[in-house]
């Protein structure tokens, strides 16, 4: 027996709530790009702190005869409240640096931020140069934390960034990022 198909109004009825559906999707996502236009600057302050919390603890665990340098923009000192400044730190060990910085995304209604982060580590001619990206999305249940390096999702938590960060400073080797390297084992795998 052939299937009752829906009457105008059984339409009309789907096509409005499909339209309320929408955007009530369209003002949740505003207010958690909202939410997120606050969280994303505060979690590069906690970034920040935690790498110039780890570059002082490596520097003062031992005498060594190259220390870890660690500089940064008069805005992050201050907390600058206009997020449109210079949001940067540097940190190197000659030959390694990394520059980490603040984002302004242009685009959208909502004021959006993204972390981003480019350096390089080796000696000539064998440096490697690597960027990452730390980017929120806005779930029920807080930030999704979302981390990659050269496009390669980062298997730690944003919380262990900041001393990996350091880590591959003072050792020269980018896997440090990750506890195990996108292109080392079993995760070639999957």
């Amino acid at each position: 027996m052939p299937e009752k198909q829906p009457t105008l109004e059984d339409l009309a009825k789907l096509e409005a709530d499909s339209l309320k559906k929408r955007e009530q999707a369209r003002k949740d996502y505003m207010e958690g790009q909202t939410k997120l236009s606050a969280e994303v600057p505060e979690r590069f302050f906690v970034l920040a702190k935690q790498i110039r919390e780890g570059v002082r603890r490596f520097n003062g665990a031992a005498p060594i005869q190259r220390p870890v340098q660690y500089t940064e923009s008069p805005a992050v000192t201050t907390r600058d409240s206009n997020l449109n400044g210079d949001f940067s730190l540097e940190v190197k060990r000659n030959p390694n640096q990394v520059v980490v910085s603040l984002r302004s995304m242009g685009g959208s209604k909502a004021e959006s931020f993204i972390i981003e982060a480019y350096g390089s580590v080796g000696v000539a001619p064998m440096v490697d140069r690597f960027r990452l990206r730390v980017d929120g999305i806005w779930k029920e249940s807080g930030v999704l934390w979302r981390m990659a390096c050269d496009k390669k999702a980062l298997d730690i938590t944003v919380d262990e960034l900041g001393e990996r960060i350091v880590m591959v400073i003072v050792t020269g080797q980018i896997t440090r990022l990750w506890n195990v390297a996108p292109w080392v084992g079993d995760r070639l795998q999957k």
